[in-house]
């Protein structure tokens, strides 16, 4: 078989492994099996999903060895798999040269996600969210509950960003397996039923702050509040109201 034979049957490989093949592509593949090229080019888009599919679930930092070692394999695989003086003289398939191009461009997707600035931090959200032209910042009543007595702190909402955190001085510690503090939000404009503002813990700890994440959207906060509920919070919640927040 001629170079340009067996350059042109490496070339409907990589077709077939990236795009699929037709009747007529695969009538042409049917002479590269005896070549010995198709095991290195599925071993090539093998390791390229397997890259692909580690990425889609959170690429650690830094890249594992294990990753390492199947890239440079593969790698070994794509030189191995070029026909004889295409080389040397520096050529490659055109389509083979795109799914290494794919390939690296999987790892540096990678090494991108490793080096991303991690989650911020609850107070950087609260800073960002007072810098909003909306920003609604509300102070805690003082509570007349028992267990809630001489808790302070705030309440701040961006209805544009639809965001909000709680800041909380001295509201006593709950135990996470069996309760959670849960944050309700009354918005008039949408339903008489108040909004899950979602559940969250205050360890020992003076001050705690914690992310809203309510449920469903709220355009009219009129009032924040705080109850205890069972682990994991309820759908409707039978108080008491630890603390409250009044915009009006």
């Amino acid at each position: 078989m001629s170079a340009a034979e067996r350059e042109r049957l490496l070339d409907l490989a990589v077709v077939a492994a990236t795009e699929g093949a037709d009747a007529l592509t695969a009538a042409e593949l049917a002479e590269l099996r005896a070549a010995d090229l198709l095991g290195e080019v599925e071993r090539l888009e093998l390791s390229a999903a397997r890259l692909s599919g580690a990425l889609e679930v959170g690429a650690p930092e830094p890249l594992p060895a294990s990753v390492e070692a199947l890239v440079r394999a593969s790698a070994r695989g794509f030189l191995a798999a070029a026909p004889r003086g295409v080389a040397r003289e520096g050529r490659r398939p055109a389509r083979l040269v795109g799914v290494a191009a794919a390939a690296l461009a999987i790892v540096g997707a990678w090494w991108v996600a490793g080096t991303r600035p991690g989650p911020r931090t609850a107070a950087e959200v609260r800073s960002e969210l007072l810098e909003e032209p909306d920003a609604l910042q509300l102070a805690w009543e003082p509570p007349t509950e028992a267990r809630a007595r001489g808790t302070t702190g705030d309440v701040v909402w961006s209805t544009a960003r639809q965001a909000g955190c709680l800041r909380l001085r001295g509201l006593p510690p709950n135990d996470p397996a069996t309760e959670h503090y849960q944050l309700w939000i009354v918005d008039p404009t949408r339903d008489r039923e108040p909004v899950d503002g979602g559940v969250f813990d205050v360890p020992a700890a003076t001050e705690v702050l914690a992310p809203i994440t309510a449920r469903l959207r709220v355009d009219a906060p009129e009032l924040f509040a705080i109850t205890l509920e069972r682990r994991g919070g309820v759908v409707v919640s039978e108080g008491p109201l630890l603390v409250v927040a009044r915009a009006r």
